[in-house]
């Protein structure tokens, strides 16, 4: 029997393909272990300052020019040069090499005698590492250890659990590098470094931020309610730094995180207090920044020229009922508006001086006792003095119309008594020429 088609089941070109090849296997890659390249060596630029030795004539009474030229004829390696408060120059150089040179150096040729030290504060970096091999481990154990990579500080952060002090494995290095390094080397571990930015200071005294209860001198006032000292409980609660519904010793106060962000500032850029709250403000939208009187200026601005945002702002006019006025001696009549002072301690001897047709003043009523101790709020306060500066508007031209009502009542009033003898005199004057005609 001979044989049949072969079986190509439903693909119709096998016949046409070539002879079957077995897959080719891919070649298994064994990972090659290539030992850490060594950290390549940075420069470590130092902070030095150069003050004069008679320290009645500070370095900035002296030319510029002749001390710019006596510092590069020392070294010309100087990456930037700014003048301090008291006179004396900030110098960044290269290296610790130059900076020897600058402290070797006891006179600037051709003008004065000068003292050259290091910088206390931005010559270091502090990072914190997780390292829990080192609670166990001294400190000084630690800087002997380690000082080769550039660590001169070490402070092991700790917690109290059931009245016990133990150590988190959390430890923070001070390094005398002007960079904070990547990683650290612990013996035969490794760990990684991370940027440490300080918490701001809060005074245990007046819950003000940015000094301590040391170099306080105000007044003492509560953590919760920002009042005298007083036994608890307290009757509000009230930031001393934010004024807003919190004690002041929350971590969420806006005013705590915003100088937590000017301290991280002044971290990574080495720069003074004052340069880092520049930058800030710079980064941060202006409508943070602004001050009351810029915000009240910019509300003016809109209610001048409304738009959508500054409609809800806006309270609406208030509608004044017309009562016609028929003689003059009613306006005369009307009561002056009385004055109303806002202040809680105000004395009848200060309301007799003050002029009774100030009506400005009149149209501010004073604040009830519950408002006093709120909290700020600008949308609110903005949307209070907009709606009364509508109506003391409104108030000012139904005044001016009501004078004008009366005043045109008046002149009626006036040209009809004098009407009817208006009209003898013509018809008189008409009899006469007539009678003169006939004559």
């Amino acid at each position: 029997m001979a044989p049949g088609p072969p079986n190509l089941g439903n693909n119709r070109f096998a016949l046409l393909a070539s002879e079957s090849h077995p897959k080719r296997k891919k070649p298994s890659y064994t990972p090659l272990n290539f030992p850490d390249l060594p950290q390549s060596r940075k420069e470590n630029p130092k902070f030095i300052i150069v003050s004069a030795s008679d320290s009645t004539k500070p370095i900035s009474n002296y030319s510029c020019f002749a001390v710019h030229k006596a510092l590069e004829a020392i070294s010309k390696e100087i990456i930037s040069i700014s003048e301090l408060r008291a006179g004396n120059l900030l110098l960044l150089v290269k290296n610790n090499q130059i900076a020897q040179r600058f402290i070797s150096t006891k006179k600037l040729h051709g003008v004065c005698e000068i003292v050259v030290k290091y910088h206390d504060n931005l010559n270091s970096v502090k990072g914190t590492i997780y390292a829990p091999c080192l609670n166990n481990v001294s400190e000084k154990e630690i800087i002997e250890n380690m000082s080769n990579q550039g660590v001169v500080g070490v402070y092991k952060f700790s917690k109290t659990v059931e009245g016990v002090s133990q150590f988190t494995g959390v430890v923070l290095l001070t390094f005398d590098l002007f960079e904070l390094p990547d990683k650290v080397d612990v013996s035969w571990r490794s760990a990684k470094v991370k940027p440490y930015y300080p918490n701001p200071m809060r005074c245990k005294t007046c819950q003000r931020l940015g000094h301590t209860a040391k170099h306080c001198k105000n007044a003492p006032v509560c953590m919760s309610c920002s009042l005298p000292p007083h036994p608890p409980p307290c009757s509000r609660t009230l930031c001393a730094n934010c004024s807003g519904n919190h004690p002041s010793s929350a971590n969420t106060c806006p005013k705590y995180t915003q100088t937590k962000e000017i301290l991280k500032i002044k971290c990574q850029n080495k720069c003074s207090m004052r340069e880092a709250l520049k930058l800030y403000k710079a980064q941060t939208p202006s409508m943070l920044n602004s001050s009351f009187a810029e915000a009240a200026k910019e509300a003016q601005k809109s209610n001048k020229n409304p738009t959508q945002s500054s409609k809800s702002l806006i309270s609406p006019p208030i509608s004044l009922n017309k009562s016609p006025i028929t003689t003059s001696s009613e306006i005369s009549s009307v009561n002056p508006p009385q004055i109303i002072s806002s202040l809680p301690n105000h004395s009848p001897q200060n309301n007799n001086n003050q002029q009774p047709n100030n009506a400005l003043v009149s149209s501010f009523t004073p604040l009830p006792q519950t408002l006093l101790h709120t909290p700020f709020n600008l949308e609110s306060t903005l949307a209070n003095i907009i709606s009364q500066a509508n109506a003391y508007q409104n108030k000012t031209e139904a005044e001016a119309s009501m004078k004008e009502t009366a005043d045109t009542s008046i002149v009626n009033l006036s040209l009809n008594q004098t009407t009817p003898q208006h009209n003898e005199n013509n018809s008189k004057e008409q009899f006469m020429s007539i009678d003169e005609c006939n004559y």
